[in-house]
């Protein structure tokens, strides 16, 4: 679905991009991972543009940056990569899902909260 921007978003102070529409479609992602789109203009028989989503099963890396800062993810894998080209700086950070077991505490006075 084709849904335009709020009159709201385009007049932010300081806002530099130039949409005017934000495309929304239905996904499903298992948790701690990534799905891939890509969206591209088609051309039909009459001419006229019609665009369309193809989810993309076959990236196992998806890498995003700006200029020389890149971020790599894996597919499955926990382990984010940070690099920056110009500072020749590369980072490894693994994620962890973790949690302990709470107690039920003593909530009796404000103090013991």
């Amino acid at each position: 679905q084709l849904v335009q921007i709020p009159a709201q978003v385009l007049t932010i102070p300081g806002r530099e991009s130039m949409a005017t529409h934000e495309l929304v479609f239905p996904t499903t992602t298992d948790p701690m991972s990534i799905s891939k789109y890509s969206i591209q203009k088609t051309l039909n028989d009459n001419g006229s543009g019609k665009q369309e989503s193809l989810k993309d099963n076959k990236t196992k890396k998806f890498v995003a940056g700006k200029n020389s800062l890149k971020m790599y993810v894996e597919h499955k894998n926990p382990t984010l990569y940070f690099k920056d080209e110009d500072r020749n700086i590369d980072l490894e950070v693994k994620m962890e899902l973790m949690y302990y077991k709470g107690h039920r505490g003593n909530n009796s006075e404000f103090e013991f909260r």
